[in-house]
């Protein structure tokens, strides 16, 4: 497909590279503001959706006629002031559970044409979207486990204390009702468990999509750039391309950060202690407070598994210290030895009582969930006024026959 930006016209090549720097850019904007949008809890999917068909238009190279329609099952987003386009190019797909998912981007006026680049990241759009609704999905159906739980112990236990009352004879069938509980937790754990690796998984997927295609073509951008403004000869040329070049190197360490928040690859090349310094450092700068992260040891002979779930873990502590205890100083400490890891997460910020956090909230339940299944443990310490301080020991996997880490 051939787009002209001006029939009949010949185009400079820095005017012409200017334009495809600003659609590279907005179509990276669309990009990123798209996952930043589906990174958080799926609990709101349509919400997520309105999002995403409101800002997809200003990526695309008409932003002002364009208009975006999502429709997934029964509930469709659209953009601001959304008309019926004369023009429109559709992709579909189906989710893991069935149900279709449609992203519709069209012109609402007469004319214009689609660039393979704008073809391309709607395609991306669909994956991310579809990856972010199969994981609310899977949520879904882990809220109904948890009621189906909740409610299946809360009716044994009545069932049992009147059983005890009535003849000894039925204990063995409290016995059978406590395995089938514990039948159901173990099902809860395993659910629990492939929700992880789906989650690790797919952030290794966005890493990989926004380093390989978006950060490649930004450096070659970045390299063009360069090259022209070597070869011009004109003040003026080689003002507005140094500014485009600052542009693109923030876009770049932008771009970098995302990627490293989403799936760190010190953690899997250089160690778990790195990783967590660049989180450390990650998070002061993203929310302002102080951050203090020493490691004894690289963390380099970490399971990757219990490096990722410790990694995690220490994430939401400083997100928690963020956004509930409004902490200003936060200290890291990681031990790495024989034994396993320890890690110490403490803040100065408004603290809470242990005893008084609901069950069902997730981000401590969770991290002491993927803890239990390495045999790991989380103590808490706070009282409110007076900080907080977590911490987590994962102990050293247990080696098989064959000389690797049991499951």
């Amino acid at each position: 497909m051939t787009v002209r930006s001006s029939p009949r016209k010949a185009i400079a090549p820095a005017d012409r590279l200017n334009w495809q720097l600003r659609e590279r850019i907005k179509e990276l904007t669309a990009l990123h503001r798209t996952a930043r949008a589906l990174q958080g809890p799926a609990g709101d999917p349509l919400r997520a959706l309105r999002r995403v068909a409101r800002d997809l238009p200003r990526a695309w190279q008409h932003p002002d006629r364009t208009v975006a329609r999502i429709s997934y099952g029964a509930a469709v987003a659209t953009s601001d002031r959304y008309r019926r386009p004369c023009t429109v190019r559709r992709v579909r797909c189906r989710t893991k559970g069935g149900r279709e998912l449609a992203l519709e981007v069209g012109y609402a006026g007469r004319g214009g044409a689609f660039l393979p680049e704008e073809a391309e990241l709607q395609r991306s759009v669909v994956k991310l979207l579809r990856s972010y609704l199969e994981r609310s999905e899977a949520e879904r159906r882990l809220t109904r486990y948890y009621a189906t739980l909740e409610s299946t112990v809360a009716e044994r236990t009545a069932q049992l204390k009147r059983v005890n009352r009535e003849l000894r004879r039925e204990a063995a069938q409290r016995r059978e009702r406590e395995r089938q509980v514990r039948r159901y937790r173990d099902q809860l754990r395993q659910l629990s468990s492939e929700l992880l690796h789906a989650e690790e998984a797919e952030r290794k997927r966005i890493a990989s999509l926004l380093h390989d295609r978006i950060g490649q073509s930004l450096a070659i951008m970045k390299m063009r750039l360069d090259e022209h403004r070597a070869r011009s000869r004109v003040p003026r040329d080689r003002g507005w391309i140094q500014g485009f070049r600052q542009l693109l190197d923030e876009t770049i360490r932008h771009a970098r950060a995302l990627t490293n928040e989403i799936s760190p690859p010190l953690l899997y090349e250089i160690g778990l202690a790195p990783a967590l310094e660049w989180l450390g450092e990650h998070y002061q700068e993203l929310f302002g407070y102080r951050v203090a992260v020493r490691c004894r040891g690289t963390g380099r002979a970490v399971d990757p598994r219990v490096g990722f779930v410790v990694y995690m873990a220490v994430r939401e502590l400083l997100m928690n210290a963020a956004k509930h205890a409004r902490a200003e100083r936060v200290a890291v400490e990681a031990t790495f030895t024989e034994r396993g890891v320890a890690v110490v997460v403490r803040d100065d910020g408004a603290g809470f009582d242990p005893a008084r956090v609901p069950r069902s909230s997730f981000g401590l339940f969770n991290i002491r969930e993927q803890l239990g299944r390495f045999r790991g443990r989380m103590a808490v310490a706070s009282r409110p006024g007076h900080g907080c301080r977590v911490r987590l020991f994962v102990p050293r996997p247990a080696r098989n026959a064959t000389g690797k880490a049991a499951p």
